[in-house]
């Protein structure tokens, strides 16, 4: 420990005060950065020089606190060159400021907004000062939760500024300095970055969230009895094994315009009806603010035929949602819903019904949930192919995408033959080309 005498000559003696093994560059610059955070990092090293040279000419040169003292004095001459001799290290340098054209996605063009900052701060340093220019616009957000991208483009270029896709662009990270990813001035009349709100959201983010859980009450019913469908069944019953990969693959709209939805939280189950309410208000509602033409919602098809839910485009139906029990479907554990269909009567049942919706309406899309778990059907005349089980806390693919990607589908190719329509073995009926996992249906 250093005498009374000596720390009484160091400016910055509560540093000092500490054993000098835990002496080091590092430490220093994590205590100086918390005691002068507006200082340059040319200024904190310059401080640590003036207080070293003290700590020399007091101690005795066959301590172990000297040597320590010395080794800090070396490191800094010869591995960061930042002070050489004694003259240089009276010389106070100017901080490196640079100018930083700022872009908040989502708005006009016309909005850009410069930020002067030293390149020696820390990315996180310069999302505060971002966040006291725009007082208003962020006054809801913390500094930490705004997401920087160095970007390079003429202020001029207001398409390239209102369709920015921000992937394989260089996120800036908090604790990264500014200089890292600026080391030469910027270019003037350019956008440098771009910032990101926590307030809005792009359409795919949008899509990736999840909704809330329903709770089942002790007083809802288990009966697993379903209404009796008739008719005649799909000739086969087939997996639609890539329908999940095609919607991860997809990518929807990125830029930020939505936002956050409101979801019901908690919502408790009695009895069927409220699994509707869940879903209308969790999804249907939901994806009707996100994708504009689209209306999910229980409106009324055909007298004789009444799903659960459906989906126009416009004036245009183009699928329909049929909801259920939990306790309808718990048998399919982890069993593909072919494989459940060819082993359970009910399951025969539950699909004769929302594959009878599909053919009356002529429609090729289709969808089976329990709210907690969804299925996804393509009718292709006769044959009927069911994806996986798809949770809804499933993060890959997220359920709202799935519903967003179906109906998409459904937008460029909503129908398929009647059942009863005979169609030519070789004729064209516009059919997808899907790869499955064939079972055949049984009774």
């Amino acid at each position: 420990m250093l005498s009374e005498e000596v720390l009484k000559k160091l400016r910055y003696y509560a540093f000092w005060e500490k054993p000098h093994t835990e002496w080091c560059v590092d430490s220093w610059r994590e205590y100086f950065e918390s005691e002068r955070p507006d200082a340059s990092v040319w200024e904190c090293n310059h401080s640590l020089g003036c207080e070293i040279e003290i700590l020399i000419d007091n101690l005795d040169d066959k301590s172990r606190a000297a040597q320590k003292a010395l080794s800090i004095k070396n490191e800094l001459r010869v591995k960061r060159n930042l002070i050489e001799d004694g003259e240089k290290e009276n010389v106070k340098r100017p901080r490196t400021t640079i100018t930083l054209i700022c872009f908040v996605q989502g708005n006009a063009s016309t909005n850009t907004f410069p930020i002067d900052i030293d390149g020696s701060k820390l990315v996180g340093h310069l999302k505060k000062a971002i966040k006291m220019e725009k007082k208003i616009d962020f006054a809801d957000v913390d500094a930490d939760k705004l997401r920087l991208w160095k970007v390079e483009i003429p202020d001029d270029h207001d398409d390239q500024l209102r369709s920015l896709s921000l992937q394989n662009k260089d996120e800036l990270l908090a604790t990264k300095k500014i200089s890292k990813y600026f080391p030469v001035t910027p270019p003037e009349e350019h956008v440098h970055v771009v910032i990101k709100s926590p307030l809005l959201l792009s359409l795919e983010e949008a899509l990736s969230l999840i909704p809330p859980p329903i709770i089942y009450s002790p007083e809802c019913t288990t009966s697993k009895a379903i209404t009796k469908a008739n008719g005649d069944p799909p000739t086969r019953v087939l997996l639609w094994e890539d329908f999940f990969g095609e919607v991860n693959q997809f990518c929807f709209d990125q830029q930020p315009k939505f936002e956050k939805p409101q979801f019901i939280q908690n919502k408790v189950v009695f009895h069927e009806e409220d699994i509707r309410v869940a879903i209308d208000v969790n999804i249907c509602m939901v994806l009707n603010k996100l994708m504009e033409s689209y209306n999910f919602s229980r409106r009324r098809v055909r007298p004789t035929c009444i799903p659960d839910f459906n989906c126009y485009l416009v004036k245009l139906l183009i699928l329909v949602i049929e909801a259920k029990r939990r306790h309808v479907l718990e048998d399919i554990g982890d069993r593909s819903f072919p494989e459940f269909y060819r082993a359970n009567k009910k399951a025969r049942m539950i699909i004769q019904q929302i594959y009878n919706y599909m053919g009356v309406n002529e429609l090729r899309y289709g969808v089976l949930t329990t709210y907690d778990d969804h299925w996804f059907l393509c009718r292709e005349h006769t044959e009927l192919w069911i994806s996986k089980t798809l949770p809804l806390q499933s993060e890959s693919p997220p359920v709202l995408k799935a519903y967003a990607y179906l109906a998409q589908l459904a937008k460029g190719n909503p129908h398929s033959p009647h059942p009863l329509v005979l169609v030519p073995a070789d004729g064209d009926t516009g059919s997808r080309v899907l790869r499955s996992s064939e079972l055949s249906s049984s009774q």
